[in-house]
């Protein structure tokens, strides 16, 4: 619920941060009102070397402000969306707690002071005034992490504890409290109003409540683009790639705070249930962040220098390891075959991965390819090279409705340089005519489910009072449907070209 930084946070050095996480869904059991009252800060000072702070907290049916403007007084304006707004003057330092709010409205909060040139200044804050026992009955992770502090993006260090809750066990009954660590996640997306995280726990845990042979260490919580999300991971089961990562929706309450919805989704890794591997397979990513990954990398001469492979499984610190000369020495291979004798490419690479993973992207017309966030493997030494999962879904849409896929003109991944032989266009195509026909009504049917998700048009209100994200279930799949249905059309009339 919070959209703007803590200005605190900049103040902050903490490498490592202690929490607990809760998953709940509907009421959670609690109550109990806090009660309103105004602090009078310390002492006040107009010395220089400090810089005047207005900050919010919201609590289970409170917000509570924190502010020093370094003057004697200031005034304290709280203005109600669409409702009544009142001004009180204050001491120019304080704090404030507000909990006289009505659920599921925004607030915005001013201090007005009067600086050391007599000029009038202006810091607005602006909060949703939640109940935690009237969120909607949509699943809610609860982390709180050790002593408050905000989860950063340098380090993977926040430690925290779990608890679960959803709506396939009683109300307000506990599934889970487990220590974990989270951190900010994402390259191009962190710093922006509303973060992603990465979860690591200590010991395999069933999130989705799927069953202890899906339980892992390894979970992501996106924060925005939650329908293409949902769209694209569904695009990767209908092309027929092999695993997709499975998710669901949450509210999440982090530090007391509730935060909007997020996607809790599996992490992309070597896992019986997600990228199966045998004890000699491996998986890779090509990532344009390589040198923040803590693993060896390698390029090939054939693709974009701009990136590197990295090592996800199993990991590999050092150029001297006999399995990454090992695995060096099979994308050579790969980079031989396809400048000097392409015939000895379908002994190589699995080219119906390539073409479906490049096929769902040519259907949703993805912009990025420069990013990282494109995995391929091998399941064993016998295997062939794979591509896949379908991931990072911001940019899907976002070519012209008459032009494909960006991945047909960057060289980030081989599909440029496997698409200039005739026998693959050929596979293409007819993979295109197998499965262009019913697309949109597969697709239809599984946009369709989000609108039998419990509290999920509720929780999205609310999270669109805040970040002016969605306007309702059906809106999106409309807008996701339109722009699929473009791409068919003209795809359609332009396969044959190829």
């Amino acid at each position: 619920m919070q959209i703007t930084k803590k200005l605190l946070f900049l103040f902050f050095s903490v490498l490592a941060i202690g929490a607990a996480v809760f998953l709940y869904v509907g009421n959670t059991g609690k109550s109990g009102t806090p009660e309103q009252e105004i602090v009078v800060a310390q002492e006040n000072s107009t010395s220089p070397e400090f810089v005047p702070y207005f900050n919010a907290k919201t609590q289970d049916g409170a917000i509570l402000l924190e502010w020093n403007s370094y003057t004697e007084r200031a005034d304290l304006s709280i203005h109600e969306k669409d409702g009544p707004s009142t001004t009180t003057t204050v001491d120019g330092s304080g704090v404030y707690q507000f909990d006289t709010g009505r659920h599921g409205k925004l607030y915005t909060f001013t201090l007005s002071y009067m600086d050391d040139n007599s000029d009038m200044q202006d810091m607005t804050l602006k909060r949703m005034f939640v109940k935690f026992d009237e969120l909607p009955e949509l699943m809610f992770l609860n982390i709180d992490t050790e002593d408050g502090i905000t989860p950063i993006c340098e380090r993977y260090d926040p430690t925290l504890k779990m608890n679960v809750m959803n709506k396939e066990y009683k109300k307000a009954t506990l599934n889970h409290e487990t220590p974990l660590k989270i951190r900010i996640r994402g390259n191009s997306c962190v710093n922006r109003l509303k973060d992603s995280y990465k979860l690591s726990f200590d010991k395999k845990i069933d999130l989705l409540g799927l069953g202890e042979e899906y339980a892992d260490t390894k979970w992501n919580l996106m924060g925005k683009s939650h329908a293409e999300t949902y769209f694209g991971l569904q695009m990767g089961k209908a092309v027929g790639l092999e695993w997709q990562p499975r998710m669901r929706f949450v509210n999440l309450i982090l530090n007391g705070e509730w935060m909007g919805v997020y996607i809790l989704c599996e992490s992309i890794n070597a896992h019986p249930k997600r990228v199966a591997l045998d004890q000699d397979g491996y998986l890779i990513e090509y990532d344009v962040h390589f040198r923040k990954s803590n693993s060896a990398f390698f390029a090939s001469d054939l693709l974009n220098q701009q990136l590197r492979f990295i090592f996800k499984h199993p990991k590999i610190l050092s150029q001297g390891d006999a399995l990454y000369t090992k695995i060096v020495s099979q994308f050579e291979t790969i980079d031989d075959a396809i400048r000097h004798d392409f015939t000895k490419i379908e002994n190589l690479v699995d080219l119906d991965s390539f073409i479906a993973w490049e096929l769902a992207h040519d259907m949703m017309g993805t912009q990025d390819a420069t990013g990282s966030n494109m995995f391929f493997y091998k399941q064993n030494d016998n295997s062939k090279l794979k591509i896949g999962p379908l991931w990072d879904f911001d940019s899907i849409f976002m070519v012209k409705p008459n032009a494909h896929s960006v991945f047909w003109f960057t060289n980030t991944t081989y599909f440029p340089l496997l698409m200039n032989n005739q026998s693959v266009k050929d596979k293409y195509k007819a993979k295109y005519f197998a499965v262009a026909p019913s697309i949109e009504e597969t697709m239809k049917s599984a946009m369709d489910k989000l609108k039998d998700i419990p509290g999920l048009q509720e929780s999205f209100n609310l999270d669109g009072e805040v970040y002016g994200t969605y306007k309702s279930v059906d809106a999106e799949i409309d807008r996701l449907m339109m722009r699929l249905h473009e791409r068919i059309q003209w795809l359609n009339s332009n396969i044959e070209k190829l």
